[in-house]
């Protein structure tokens, strides 16, 4: 009995030795684990004791010949200047497309005016980070962003609540903008780069305050588009039973497609 005990024992735990020093996340130390058993008296029987103990080392493991493939904070800090000047710039062709599709919005389309006249400021101050940094802004990607935004732009055109759907699309962007400048802040103070924090710090104020106006303003634009439909199709119903009435009158008022 102690000996068959003893043997599936030892196989569990050099199975689970094994596993472990084969596991990729084990970089740091091969675990030695020596097991001493032992079963008082010889002989099985109820209300025995098992004496168990480990002797538990650890030895590193060699380092020569491997090549650290770490990026420095800087050029962390620089790739994420990148994109999100990329970012701004995807955010103006987007923008731009809400704003010239909307029509009687008047609260909403002079927020976004606003903003579009932040965000290329935001551009701008971006880019003067990199330069000031020794590196140009990503060409290839911000090409890629205004396409892409210009896409999305262009997406909600025949979309009849296009109105709502602008301002859900706009909402989420802005909080994307907002963890992305607190990510720059935080890496800018890291390194030291005090005009980098002090660029985006305002930046990331300004894509606060607009996310705010969007979450206080998102409930009555979206009545106001309900109020404008329902009444869109209370006057193409009539149109139906008065085929005379004029055309003219029934012209679709709840902005954008409304």
């Amino acid at each position: 009995m102690a000996a068959f005990f003893s043997v599936l024992f030892g196989l569990s735990r050099r199975n689970r030795d094994a596993s472990s020093a084969s596991d990729p996340a084990n970089k740091f130390a091969a675990v030695n684990v020596h097991k001493h058993c032992a079963l008082l008296p010889a002989a099985a029987a109820p209300g025995d004791t098992w004496n168990i103990s480990y002797d538990v080392s650890f030895s590193p493991l060699p380092t020569k010949g491997v090549t650290a493939m770490s990026t420095s904070a800087r050029d962390n800090l620089i790739v994420w200047l990148r994109d999100a000047h990329a970012m701004e710039q995807q955010a103006e062709t987007m923008l731009n497309a809400q704003y010239e599709r909307i029509e009687t919005y008047t609260a909403l389309k002079e927020r976004i005016g606003r903003h579009i006249e932040e965000t290329k400021q935001q551009a701008i101050l971006l880019q003067g980070c990199l330069d000031r940094l020794g590196e140009g802004s990503s060409t290839r990607k911000d090409v890629a962003g205004k396409l892409t935004a210009m896409a999305q732009g262009l997406g909600g055109l025949f979309a009849s609540d296009e109105v709502v759907k602008g301002s859900l699309a706009g909402y989420t962007f802005e909080h994307m903008e907002i963890a992305s400048y607190r990510i720059l802040v935080a890496a800018a103070d890291y390194v030291g780069d005090r005009e980098t924090v002090s660029v985006c710090q305002p930046i990331l104020d300004e894509e606060i305050a607009m996310a705010k106006w969007l979450e206080d303003n998102i409930g009555s634009v979206t009545q106001e588009f309900l109020r404008r439909d329902e009444r869109d199709e209370t006057l193409a119903t009539a149109a139906l039973r008065w085929p005379m009435m004029e055309r003219a009158s029934l012209r679709h008022s709840a902005g954008f497609v409304r």
